[in-house]
């Protein structure tokens, strides 16, 4: 039995490995100090009540890990092994740890990033060149990493802040190829739901979620929304669109793709003379945990199935979400009637 067979999909998603361990001087994945830290995070979103777990292997692929063979210690074991391709080891590793603190019965994805935030300079690529190549490039891109991570062990596979469609369409066929239980794909949606539709491609997230199933009739599909402002989200599903799953960015430039950019790039750049302007802009942007919240419980009761926090969210948020949820299946449990 798969772990979305046994736990299935819904409820509180893992907050963010990345920046949380970023806050804590951890920037690498292997290494010693690099595997108790993610261990200890891992325990404090389980602890703090998420159902499903996301291995910290976004951006763990040849095109950043691109080396043909390591000699790395495994971190809690004592000997040196060799280990193959790094990026292999490296999606090995991070299941292995996810589901040492979530435990055997858990939910565990494998994290995969777009081609355009792991590689650099490919938004170029994707717009000089005809779709049918635009597919086998990502095709070509993305299927080391699918094999990895069901090699190594994760119940789904999990593609984060994606933004084109064409490459959304090649990680369903390799979820097939390589026979994957289920896929999940999450946007960086804008004001109008998915990001740079082409004529002919779906414009809704239930349209896409229906043309990947299609493409992957083996593979359980959901099609959702991330690094995305909780304004922009909410506005998507109250004009009536239903993304399956939805994790804000803490920060809301209620859709403003160009003031968010220049942030990115300057938190990116890590020059000291833009920490005021950051400090500024971050607390102009930043969302209110009780907004958070209470569009958590929102959401919810709108039909979204998961519901989590990303880029610089915290194991807190996750505690009350956690209790946001618990609160409405409380709710929705049926009333005994009395003889």
């Amino acid at each position: 039995m798969t772990g979305i067979e046994r736990v299935g999909l819904h409820g509180v998603l893992q907050g963010p490995m990345g920046s949380e361990l970023r806050k804590r001087g951890i920037y690498e994945r292997v290494g010693p100090e690099s595997c108790a830290a993610h261990l200890k995070l891992h325990r404090e979103y389980q602890v703090a009540g998420a159902h499903i777990a996301v291995a910290d292997t976004f951006g763990a692929t040849p095109l950043r890990r691109h080396r043909v063979s390591e000699k790395l210690s495994l971190g809690r074991d004592k000997h040196e092994q060799h280990f193959g391709p790094l990026h292999t080891r490296i999606n090995h590793e991070m299941i292995e740890l996810a589901r040492e603190a979530f435990g055997k019965e858990a939910l565990v994805a494998g994290s995969i990033a777009p081609i355009t935030d792991t590689s650099g300079g490919h938004d170029r690529f994707w717009k000089s060149h005809n779709p049918k190549l635009r597919a086998a490039f990502s095709m070509d891109r993305h299927a080391p990493q699918v094999n990895a991570l069901m090699n190594g062990g994760a119940d789904m596979l999990w593609g984060e802040a994606f933004r084109y469609i064409e490459e959304a369409k090649a990680l369903a066929h390799l979820a097939e190829e390589f026979r994957a239980k289920a896929l999940v794909v999450c946007f960086e949606a804008d004001a109008n739901g998915l990001p740079f539709v082409l004529p002919g491609e779906p414009r809704t997230f239930e349209a896409l979620e229906k043309e990947l199933s299609t493409i992957a009739p083996h593979v359980q599909v959901w099609v959702g929304a991330n690094c995305t402002g909780l304004s922009v989200i909410q506005g998507i599903v109250e004009r009536g669109e239903r993304p399956k799953i939805i994790y804000a960015n803490s920060l809301d430039f209620n859709g403003d793709q160009p003031a968010y950019g220049k942030y990115a790039e300057m938190k990116n750049a890590n020059r000291s003379e833009d920490e005021d302007a950051i400090r500024a802009i971050e607390g102009h942007h930043t969302t209110p945990m009780p907004t958070v919240i209470q569009f958590a419980e929102w959401a919810f009761r709108n039909g979204v199935q998961v519901v989590g926090g990303c880029c610089g969210t915290t194991p807190d948020l996750t505690r009350q979400l956690r209790a946001t949820w618990n609160r409405i299946e409380v709710e929705r449990l049926p009333v005994a009637v009395s003889a």
